[in-house]
């Protein structure tokens, strides 16, 4: 028996065949399935050494620090169209041009 394979009985939910680890699966930047979700290092890829889990680690806070950017950005562009459509001090938009 593999050390540390007694951690994982192959009774245990969502374990393989043998008793080896769960495995979730995930794309190349730790992305699952599940909205809001990363995974990265044994979790994601079983066979995984120390360098690349911590490598993965990395790859998955980038991935995760890009998509709160995106989602602040977005946020930040909807309340300026926001502002350009309703504030005739603001810019050019509609409300702007109704002040004749």
């Amino acid at each position: 028996m593999p050390p540390g394979a007694a951690r994982w009985p192959a009774t245990a939910a969502g374990s393989r065949p043998g008793g080896s680890p769960p495995r979730i699966e995930a794309d190349r930047t730790g992305v699952t399935a599940v909205p809001g979700v990363w995974v990265a290092g044994n979790i994601a890829d079983i066979q995984a050494q120390v360098v690349s889990s911590a490598a993965a680690g990395l790859t998955a806070a980038a991935a995760i620090n890009f998509d709160l950017v995106l989602e602040e950005t977005r946020k930040a562009a909807g309340r300026r169209l926001e502002r350009l459509a309703f504030e005739p001090s603001f810019g050019d938009g509609p409300a702007a041009q109704h002040q004749g």
